[in-house]
Formats: C-alpha cells, sequence, structure tokens
C-alpha cells in the first residue's frame, strides 16, 4: 500500500508539473557585479563574460604569511566561483593582473582586438587551459601570465612582431609538445626571439 501511495503521488506531481527546476533562474544568470568600468555575469554553466570599455583593473594576491607560501591563498577578484570559460567583449582594452590566477577548472578563454596587454600572473596555473589565442593587438604580455598552464596544446599568436616576453611567462609549458602557431611572414622572427624560439614547434596560422 504504500508503494502504491509512493507511485500515484508522484504521479500526480508529474501531471500536474509540480517539479522543482532544476535551474529557476530564466537569465541563466548565477552571479553578476562590475569590476572598474566593466562589468561581468557568470552563468550557471560557468561562462564569465567581461564587456565594457577600458582596462580591466589589476587585482591582488593575499597570502596567509610569509612562512606559508603553499597555504590556501585569497585572489581578490570579484568572481570567485568556479570558472569553466572565459568570454573577453570588445571594447576591454586589458587583462588585469590575477585577474584568473588559480581557476585551475578554467578549460577556454576568448580574447579580442581590443585588447593590448595581459597582466602578470594572468592565467597562473590556469592547468587546464588547453588553447589561446592572442591577438594582434596584444603588444604586451607580462611576467608569469600563463605560469604553470601545463594544459596548452597551442597557442595561436598573431602579432606580426614577436612580442618581448619574461622567461616566466610560459613556465611550466611544455615547450617540446606545444605548438607555437604564427603568421607566416614572422615564423623567422619568433624562431630567432627570446623565450618565443623555446618552441619547438613553430608553424603558420592556417
Amino acid at each position: 500500500m504504500t508503494k502504491l501511495f509512493i507511485f500515484l503521488f508522484c504521479g500526480l506531481l508529474s501531471v500536474t508539473g509540480c517539479t522543482e527546476k532544476e535551474n529557476p533562474d530564466e537569465d541563466n544568470t548565477k552571479a553578476s557585479g562590475t569590476t572598474g568600468e566593466l562589468t561581468w555575469t557568470l552563468s550557471t554553466d560557468g561562462t564569465l563574460t567581461i564587456s565594457g570599455k577600458g582596462a580591466m583593473p589589476d587585482y591582488t594576491v593575499t597570502y596567509p604569511d610569509d612562512y606559508c607560501r603553499l597555504c590556501v591563498v585569497t585572489v581578490h577578484n570579484p568572481w570567485n566561483y568556479a570558472i569553466i570559460s572565459v568570454v573577453i567583449k570588445g571594447g576591454v582594452t586589458s587583462i588585469g593582473n590575477n585577474a584568473f590566477s588559480r581557476h585551475r577548472e578554467l578549460e577556454s578563454v576568448s580574447i579580442p582586438n581590443s585588447v593590448t596587454s595581459i597582466g602578470n600572473n594572468a592565467f597562473y596555473l590556469c592547468g587546464r587551459l588547453k588553447s589561446v589565442t592572442i591577438p594582434y593587438s596584444v603588444i604586451s604580455i607580462e611576467d608569469a601570465a600563463f605560469y604553470g598552464c601545463s594544459g596548452l596544446i597551442e597557442i595561436f599568436n598573431n602579432g606580426i612582431v614577436p612580442q618581448t616576453i619574461h622567461s616566466n611567462v610560459f613556465a611550466e609549458v611544455d615547450k617540446s609538445t606545444c605548438t607555437l602557431c604564427v603568421p607566416e611572414i614572422s615564423i623567422k622572427a619568433y624562431r630567432k626571439a627570446d623565450v618565443w624560439k623555446d618552441f619547438v614547434n613553430i608553424k603558420a596560422i592556417e
């Protein structure tokens, strides 16, 4: 009798439509806010979208103390959530220091041609990031920007002139397996440029 009652009760819920929605937010937004002159929204599928006009602020990192560098650290950016992908809209002119530092779940990022600089530790320890496209507009890639992005298998750099970068920018990226794709007319320049020349496989962007 008990089993029959449960069966009938569940059936009634299905008929009347009294089932809880898995995602009650119609706009699919999990969180949103502002950062500097820019706005950001995080959808329930883990996509962070940053839009507006101007530079992204720099963010700081706090360690518990000077003697515990391996302890949990705090990155002071507004999107302290699990982020799977980042979409930066046209009009944003820079990626701030520590913008996505230690977002280990991050798998993809879209950078528009309006961005001219990528800050220190911007993608620090984003180990699941497999591919990144650097627009031709980027002239500055700061120290440790992609440090610890060990999952990178391809980098598309559209810069005609190789950016002058610090040796730590791609530290812990396997340069023997990660393919660097650049404009065909610039292959020779990249093969001579510091750090870029360390990539074993440099080929033309198709």
